[in-house]
């Protein structure tokens, strides 16, 4: 993945409650319900609402990770994002060309 890369989610009708540190994500279209921890599910939810480049979930992650080093925000987010690929519950949008 690369900083440029945007992702899109179907998710816009999901459903989820949310605890201190896990979320149940219950998807309509699809019938399948998701336990996530609070982190992957912020990043669904902020995916959900407008597709988001890699970039700025990146910069979300560091303001509210400060402790956290780039390197393993960069990591987790990876992992994450290729987690919410798996699930179908993201997906990378294709690149607008530009006249």
């Amino acid at each position: 993945m690369n900083s440029a890369d945007t992702f899109s989610s179907s998710c816009h009708s999901c459903l989820y409650r949310q605890w201190e540190e896990e979320c149940v994500m219950y998807n309509p279209v699809s019938g399948e319900t998701h336990l996530l921890e609070a982190t992957a599910a912020k990043i669904l939810i902020t995916i959900a609402a407008a597709p988001t480049r890699y970039d700025q979930l990146s910069l979300l992650l560091k303001e509210q990770l400060d402790d956290v080093s780039e390197t393993e925000i960069d990591e987790y987010l990876c992992t994450t994002l290729q987690k919410l690929q798996d699930l179908s519950l993201i997906h990378i949008s294709e690149p607008t060309r530009q006249a």
